[in-house]
This record gives C-alpha cells, sequence and structure tokens, in this order.
C-alpha cells in the first residue's frame, strides 16, 4: 500500500543486484514482473469505473457490503492429540470418540535410510514432514483405504515424489458424533516405503475444557 519506494533497505537492497536477472527457465525477470503487476493494477482500476492518466489515478470509491457468512468445521472441536510414532506397513487401527480426525504423517522412502533412523530424527522433531521432501523424483504411489465403522470410506493417494507429497494420509471431519473405529489398509506397499504416523488429531462437536483428557 506505501509503494515500492516504502520498502524497507533491508528487504530491497538484496532484490536490487537480481531484479533484472531472468528466473531460471523463464524469460521473466523481477523487474519485468513488477511491471506486469503495475499494468495489471491500472487495467483493473479502469475496469473498476476509474481513471489512469499521466499525473496519477483515480480509484472510485464503494460502500462496503457485508457478505454472507461462511464457516468450515462446523462444530469442530479439537479434543485431543495423541502422539504415536509408529509406522503403517500394511493395515492400521484405532478408535476414538468424538466426530472427527486427521492423521498427521507422510510416505517415507527407506532406500538409502533405516526406521530407526526416520523414527529418531520424527521423534526429535515432532514430525517427518522432511522425509517427505527427499524424493523429488520418485514415481511411486501408496494407495491406502479409509474404512470408518467397518465401510470404505474413501481412497487416499499418497505420491512420493516431493512436488506431489501428501503430508496427512487420512483425514474425516463432520462425523457422528459418538465412538468410531478406524483402520488403514496400504494395498500397494513395497520394500522401500513405509508410512509414518505421527500424531493422530481427535475432534468433538462439543469444546473439551478437560486439561488431563485422555482418549478411551
Amino acid at each position: 500500500m506505501y509503494g515500492y519506494s516504502q520498502i524497507p533497505g533491508f528487504w530491497l537492497e538484496p532484490l536490487k543486484e537480481i531484479e533484472e536477472l531472468d528466473f531460471e527457465g523463464t524469460n521473466t525477470s523481477l523487474s519485468k514482473a513488477y511491471l506486469m503487476s503495475f499494468e495489471q493494477a491500472k487495467q483493473m482500476i479502469v475496469k473498476a469505473g476509474g481513471k489512469v492518466t499521466d499525473r496519477g489515478v483515480e480509484i472510485p470509491l464503494h460502500t462496503p457490503e457485508v457478505l454472507p457468512f461462511e464457516q468450515n468445521f462446523e462444530n469442530t472441536f479439537p479434543l485431543y492429540r495423541e502422539r504415536k510414532d509408529c509406522f503403517l506397513t500394511d493395515t492400521y487401527a484405532f478408535d476414538f470418540n468424538g466426530n472427527g480426525f486427521v492423521i498427521w504423517g507422510n510416505l517415507c522412502c527407506t532406500r538409502h535410510i533405516s526406521l530407526d533412523y526416520i523414527d529418531r530424527v520424527s521423534t526429535r522433531h515432532i514430525g517427518s514432514e522432511v522425509f517427505g521432501l527427499a524424493e523429488p523424483d520418485d514415481p511411486y504411489v501408496a494407495i491406502v483405504e479409509v474404512w470408518i465403522d467397518q465401510k470404505l470410506d474413501h481412497v487416499a493417494r499418497l505420491p512420493m515424489r516431493n512436488a506431489d507429497r501428501r503430508l496427512e494420509p487420512a483425514w474425516k471431519y463432520l462425523l457422528s458424533e459418538g465412538r468410531h473405529q478406524v483402520e488403514l489398509k496400504w494395498l500397494n506397499p513395497e520394500k522401500d516405503y513405509v508410512i509414518r504416523i505421527n500424531d493422530i488429531v481427535y475432534y468433538s462437536e462439543n469444546k473439551n475444557h478437560d486439561t488431563f483428557y485422555i482418549n478411551k
């Protein structure tokens, strides 16, 4: 809102060294991107009824309108986050009380590292996401069935390629409040891959205020 000239030097000076250099694989530089954005902004001002002249721009004012209220995950409150620190190699099942869950974890390649190393790094850093970045060109995709209360809910695809990675093997919200049983079935396991399960977060339609909540 303050304009290019008001960007603090701390941020701007390093950029000046590369502003005229095209990004790799493109014919666009930062300077060209600045101009593209500026020209687009002027076009949008004119489209909205404003004016662009050599001396400046005129932006018409409009009375703000109240937009319809939108809310995701209505009646879905975080209930408990349970550390698991385990691996899915075939099937994995758990029960919970509530109306939703999300499993934190991801597919890991063990071609050059061991399960113990993945476990130690994941436990120390509270997560295995770093291993989801390790394979830029691996085409393998794990296929996992997600069963909820003995019914197939959906089939999850977990690509190993880091540009396509999925850091939550499974999730489900807005179930009926109550006791649920979840089972994951890995349909196409291969010896060089495991699915790490770091944590499971449970949700409920009721706010929980019990600091010592235990999932039983």
